[in-house]
């Protein structure tokens, strides 16, 4: 039997198939919240969204919030 692996932003973002993709969801990301690359990827890699963040990227992905970023 398969253990399902829990879906977070992280495991989305990372497993989009191409680079592009990932790309152009990362800028827009940046351009939609206001912050930097760098910034992105520091947050991506500790889960330290904000709540207003958090709601953007869902928006963004059209996935849900609670989908995106478990408790």
């Amino acid at each position: 039997m398969k253990k399902k692996k829990n879906m977070n932003f992280r495991t989305y973002y990372n497993q989009l198939a191409d680079l592009n993709p990932q790309t152009e969801l990362r800028d827009e990301i940046c351009k939609e919240i206001g912050i930097a690359i760098s910034t992105f990827y520091l947050k991506l890699r500790s889960n330290s969204f904000n709540y207003l963040e958090k709601k953007e990227i869902a928006k963004i992905t059209g996935k849900k919030i609670d989908e995106l970023f478990p408790k």
